[in-house]
């Protein structure tokens, strides 16, 4: 009989205090089993006082409640939580106890099949660290408001130990194969970038012959392909896992970089061995540097409508991220035979698709036929080679379930106002992003669409003009947007602009999330205004404003901030929470928050509940995705 180590908790997703074990009595060992030091003795001598779980719930009810407070107070004060000096409070504290757990007793372990006398001993130290963890649990249930022990954080470092040895007794070849499979989809796709995904395939794939059998007969371990030019031997692995995903749906993301970009020729050759697995494709995401890069793959894509064949592609993401808007040269003019638009699918209809993004290369708008989509992502395409206004509307007007439009640099062809049809309503959309447009075309674009149901509004790239009209025409389009964002967002010094912006954020009242970057002092000037009477609140304000139509965003109490004035952040805070309305948690990005002095960083966290400074400012938060 085989018995593996599989540790199963090794990381922050095991700290969670509401995890508990079993409540069944045991028989304790004789003898001690090992420890770290650092948690040795302690435990031992939890061990020899209370020898079993029913021991132990005897001992608790028997003495006195007096007596039982003092021995429990000997018994406990010599845990070794006393070594971290205070509390856990913070999740990089737990992480590091977690490591340092793991790097004690789950690294030095070789997996193997183990001898009966290892066999009965694991099986004894296991039932003892599960008899610390009951004694825990039962004091904390009877006792703990007697005493002055950070209880729950003993029993959380309990537990971890308790996880870290358990597997090395967990018959996990003994499981039916769907479960393992599972297992092992668990290990595949909870790592953090594909390198880490590959590594894990092959190390499950050469742990023993079983678990090879498993993981290379499962398609849906080798399904999703990552391409890195700047990984060698990408390529050539890739291939091996299109042979290995059968007839299972394929995702594909591709990616290049400005130091490595993509040839056309390497473009073919990634393309040649997913020639004859085009039906299969769920997910295209390609994002690479150079324009024939991006066209061979708009030309490998014709096939589907000029060979007729079968597509069952749902989300298609095509980026350049070059120059957006460069010239080709007079050798190579935008609509030659080599760069010219091409129609996207060779204008066949895919049925299936519902995720569609383009950037910095241009299709032929007019023979792309685009219909049921419900994401729409157009970036960095000049207006000369933008859908027109008509066939912009149609596609609007064919996509009903539409939640996400994104027009970032880029929309239709801008039409005079005289000539313009009534606007389309789009009644499941949800999210709108609007970045980088002058003036004009940003107050163009909000006369061809209505709706009423927005939850997310994004606005880059304002500046350099004065946008005091686009706030005016934006007030009361979107009343039910919960999550703001404003990125690069410039304001005139007079009052007549922030007057205008008062109005715009008054007519959104159930924001509860507002993302800011690159935010100038007047913006936060801004909320020391009364939207009812546009007249800023007075400095001796002392009493909290219990009407909400008194103030901006009476639900707000979620901010992100990524650069800004620090002393204007605290401002806002600070009036938020003097009037009742306080911020509960603020992210704030890495790089501005090492730029703080402590002092700085100590001031924020008086203002707030709770401060976290994160390093992905793209990455969704908890707050983002539940906005419905």
């Amino acid at each position: 009989m085989l018995y593996t180590y599989t540790p199963i908790i090794a990381g922050p997703v095991s700290l969670s205090s509401g995890y508990s074990m079993p409540h069944k009595s045991q028989s304790a060992p004789p003898t001690p089993g090992v420890l770290p030091p650092s948690l040795n003795a302690p435990v031992d001598h939890l061990v020899q006082r209370l020898s079993e779980p029913s021991a132990m719930r005897s001992y608790l009810c028997t003495f006195p409640g007096s007596k039982l407070v003092d021995d429990l107070e000997e018994v406990l004060r010599r845990f070794p939580i006393r070594q971290l000096n205070s509390k856990i409070r913070t999740r990089e504290e737990w992480l590091s106890v977690s490591k340092r757990i793991y790097s004690e007793i789950v690294l030095p372990w070789t997996p193997r099949s183990l001898s009966f006398q290892e066999l009965h001993r694991y099986r004894w130290e296991t039932k003892r660290r599960l008899a610390v963890i009951y004694l825990l649990e039962e004091v904390v249930q009877r006792l703990s408001p007697l005493l002055h022990i950070p209880l729950t954080d003993m029993i959380t470092i309990a537990r971890l130990d308790y996880s870290a040895r358990f597997g090395r007794l967990f018959r996990i070849n003994e499981l039916p194969a769907e479960m393992m499979s599972t297992v092992f989809h668990y290990v595949v796709w909870s790592a953090d970038d594909p390198q880490e995904c590959n590594q894990s395939r092959l190390a499950l794939g050469a742990t023993c012959r079983l678990w090879r059998r498993l993981v290379v007969g499962d398609p849906t371990l080798w399904n999703t392909l990552s391409y890195r030019v700047d990984s060698p031997g990408q390529i050539s692995f890739s291939k091996l896992m299109v042979e290995r995903c059968g007839g299972a749906p394929i995702d594909i993301r591709l990616r290049d970089s400005s130091e490595r970009p993509l040839s056309q020729e390497d473009m073919e050759e990634i393309l040649a061995h997913l020639t004859s697995r085009r039906s299969q494709l769920r997910t295209l995401s390609v994002a690479v540097q150079e324009w024939e890069a991006g066209l061979t793959l708009l030309r490998w894509l014709q096939a589907i409508g000029l060979q007729n064949q079968s597509c069952n592609l749902k989300r298609l993401e095509v980026h350049r991220l070059g120059p957006p808007y460069v010239q080709l040269g007079p050798e190579h003019p935008p609509h030659s035979s080599r760069f010219g638009p091409l129609p996207l699918f060779g204008g066949a209809l895919v049925p299936n698709l519902r995720y569609f993004a383009i950037s910095g290369l241009h299709i032929d708008w007019t023979r792309t036929t685009l219909k049921n989509l419900t994401t729409l992502d157009i970036r960095r395409v000049p207006l000369d080679s933008a859908p027109d206004m008509d066939h912009f509307r149609d596609i609007l007007l064919d996509c009903p379930e539409l939640s996400r439009l994104v027009l970032h640099g880029a929309g239709p062809k801008w039409r005079p106002p005289a000539e313009l049809h009534p606007p389309v309503t789009l009644p499941k959309l949800k999210s709108l992003i609007l970045a980088d447009f002058a003036l004009n075309y940003a107050q163009f674009v909000l006369t061809i669409l209505l709706a009423p149901e927005l939850k997310e509004l994004a606005l880059y790239g304002f500046t350099g003009e004065d946008y005091t009209t686009l706030f005016e025409q934006l007030t009361g389009l979107f009343p039910k947007v919960r999550l703001l964002t404003m990125v690069s967002i410039e304001l005139v010094p007079e009052e007549h602009g922030a007057q205008a912006l008062v109005r715009l954020f008054a007519s959104m009242p159930d924001v509860r999330f507002l993302q800011v970057s690159k935010i100038s002092e007047s913006f936060w000037d801004v909320f020391h205004f009364n939207p009812k009477t546009l007249l800023e609140y007075p400095e001796s304000l002392n009493s909290s404003i219990p009407d909400p139509d008194h103030i901006l965003f009476p639900h707000l109490n979620c901010l992100d901030v990524n650069y800004t004035p620090w002393d204007s952040l605290c401002k806002f805070l600070a009036l938020r929470k003097q009037i009742g309305y306080g911020i509960d948690k603020v992210y704030i990005a890495r790089m501005y928050w090492l730029e703080l002095d402590t002092q700085e960083r100590e001031y924020l966290r008086q203002l707030t509940h709770t401060l976290l400074p994160h390093s992905h400012p793209s990455k969704i938060l908890d707050e983002e995705q539940s906005m419905e």
